[in-house]
């Protein structure tokens, strides 16, 4: 994880994680895995005829953390790789961005996370406003304009990293290629502090959409629209627990990070924090997989899991309108 969101940046002599090999091989592990659930779940996604706009959005999170699967791989070979050669004591800003591709990939990963998020949190909460109403305003043609335009705000953050790192490319700093050394701490705090923003509006977007949900609960007595409601739901308990997830794995680690100082007692378990909150990107990725009612069925024959599901069939019911 880049962001090391401490004000004090100092040199702390302490044992740093980063000279435990095996944690670099069980955060590498982490890495592969997240890269091979994140793409079943993309194959899954795509058998589905017709795919949804929620599903659309969902396929962006699975890409996001793809992209994190393989910025935890490059940042992880590249410390394993520094366990054992030894690590120049300066560089430059130059030679620290190009052997450190993790900062762009971490970047994405979180900026497309979080966007595409925000936007199955506001499809979900126009589902229960008005029952049908996601399919009338979220068509095909409106939710491929939402991902460009949500895919477009992601690569903005590392434009401006590129920007910075050109401008300061012959900058020395020190071997250890810190985030904050190559990138401003300004950029990446503004940065965070942004990301938190967003996740609290799609926290409270989800919290907003329980309350529709009781309330159409309460007004709905026809069982066409009972079971939509159901289904719907089913939904929505999916995204939300992959939020819940990221709420956990994340944001509570950067939070902690930038509430308490660092010091040489503390580094321990900074890092670790920092380190798991890569975990959420394979998590995500199971529960979305076999918790979306559209989805849960391929996933139980694509982990082999027939004697779950042989005797089971999974439906979806659309209903459009009052």
């Amino acid at each position: 994880m880049y962001y090391t969101l401490a004000h004090n940046q100092t040199e702390l002599p302490a044992v740093h994680i980063a000279n435990n090999v095996a944690f670099y091989i069980f955060f590498l592990l982490i890495g592969i895995s997240t890269l091979l659930f994140n793409l079943i779940l993309l194959l899954i996604i795509k058998k589905v005829n017709p795919i949804k706009p929620n599903l659309m959005f969902i396929s962006a999170l699975a890409v996001a953390n793809i992209f994190g699967g393989m910025g935890c791989v490059a940042e992880n070979t590249r410390k394993f790789v520094y366990g054992f050669i030894h690590q120049p004591l300066k560089t430059t800003v130059g030679e620290c961005f190009s052997s450190s591709p993790h900062l762009c990939l971490y970047t994405i990963a979180y900026s497309v996370f979080t966007y595409f998020q925000l936007a199955v949190g506001l499809e979900r909460l126009l589902s229960f406003y008005r029952l049908g109403l996601h399919y009338v305003i979220f068509t095909k043609t409106r939710a491929k304009i939402i991902c460009l335009i949500c895919t477009s705000l992601s690569f903005l953050i590392p434009i401006i990293i590129f920007i910075n790192v050109g401008m300061n490319a012959a900058n020395v700093v020190t071997g250890r290629c810190r985030s904050s050394e190559i990138i401003s701490q300004q950029t990446l705090d503004g940065n965070a502090y942004f990301m938190f923003f967003l996740n609290a509006i799609s926290i409270m977007i989800f919290i907003c959409t329980l309350s529709f949900f009781n309330r159409q609960k309460r007004e709905i007595r026809t069982e066409m629209r009972i079971l939509q409601l159901k289904a719907e739901f089913r939904i929505a308990k999916c995204i939300f627990s992959a939020l819940m997830t990221t709420v956990l794995c994340q944001c509570l680690p950067w939070a902690i990070m930038y509430i308490f100082p660092r010091n040489q007692y503390t580094l321990f378990a900074f890092d670790f924090l920092g380190e798991l909150s890569s975990l959420s990107w394979p998590i995500t990725a199971l529960m979305l997989m076999f918790l979306h009612p559209d989805l849960s069925h391929d996933a139980m024959k694509k982990f082999r899991w027939n004697s779950c599901c042989s005797k089971s069939t999974s439906t979806s019911v659309v209903y459009i309108g009052e």
